[in-house]
């Protein structure tokens, strides 16, 4: 749906952001004020943007609004300059090289301590879907743990599937 309004388009777009974390609200209740994502925030995000559609575009219109800051994109030298960034959004697509190593590096090197990632694939029947154990597993591999425990985030006739990886606590 094309949208000539940019204060239509800003609503739909904090609307979706908003369905993601009420998915989260427990986590994120936890943690703060129940938002994913604050006014401030240093974002890094990782992925193809070849491939947005228009409810990706919404996602990352929806984080950069609440931020008030743009994405940082990898491409820029972020992720191997080894700057910090509060958090991270990942698009990643079942069959992509080096998900495990990305977690990995942006655990070690970009992530602040209570840093998190925002993990978004294919939802089921696209290409590139990846199952709730495959994510639960890519987390569990690199120290990091899936907050959708239910599952991930799956908005009915969504294209992107979100789900939030955190540091495990080391006991």
């Amino acid at each position: 749906m094309d949208v000539d309004h940019p204060e239509e388009e800003a609503a739909m777009a904090n609307d979706a952001l908003s369905d993601i974390e009420q998915f989260f609200s427990a986590y994120l209740k936890a943690t703060g004020d129940g938002t994913i994502f604050k006014p401030g925030q240093d974002v890094l995000e990782i992925g193809d943007a070849i491939h947005y559609d228009h409810q990706a575009d919404t996602v990352r219109k929806a984080i950069e609004a609440r931020t008030g800051t743009p994405l940082e994109s990898a491409d820029e030298g972020l992720v191997s300059g080894g700057a910090e960034c509060d958090a991270a959004v990942a698009w990643w697509r079942q069959g992509e090289a080096g998900l495990n190593d990305t977690l990995v590096q942006l655990r070690d090197e970009c992530l602040r301590e209570n840093g998190y990632v925002l993990l978004i694939t294919p939802a089921e029947g696209q290409d590139g879907h990846w199952s709730d154990a495959d994510l639960r597993n890519a987390g569990h591999q690199v120290g990091m743990g899936n907050l959708g425990k239910k599952g991930p985030y799956k908005p009915e006739g969504a294209s992107w599937v979100a789900s939030i990886l955190i540091r495990q606590q080391q006991h």
